[in-house]
């Protein structure tokens, strides 16, 4: 588990690291060549909006808005948040008039 610093979002955009940090995730959950593993090429892109989202846009991209990034602790929920969009992407879940609110918009952490 790797702890991920919110500081890393730059002027209201990802930055390089935060693009890493996902690539190396989906690296982690389908090797190299996502569309050999997958049967489909995965593409990350990331939102600037504050409100905490991420969904499967088409059979091969995938948004995760920065206010996501800002409430994500570590490297393991990250994994989770892509995993859960991948699954989506497989089963064709990525129509956006389809998709209610996600279980995490909205969730405030009782730290």
């Amino acid at each position: 588990m790797r702890h991920l610093d919110p500081v890393k979002l730059q002027h209201g955009r990802a930055s390089l690291e935060w693009q890493r940090v996902t690539r190396a995730i989906l690296h982690k959950l389908a090797g190299d060549d996502t569309r050999a593993f997958l049967g489909f090429p995965v593409n990350i892109s990331f939102s600037n909006s504050p409100k905490p989202f991420a969904h499967a846009t088409s059979s091969s991209e995938m948004t995760i808005s920065l206010g996501l990034l800002e409430i994500v602790e570590d490297s393991d929920e990250l994994a989770f948040i892509v995993a859960h969009e991948i699954g989506h992407m497989a089963l064709g879940h990525t129509s956006l008039k389809n998709h209610g609110p996600t279980a995490l918009q909205g969730t405030k952490r009782n730290d």
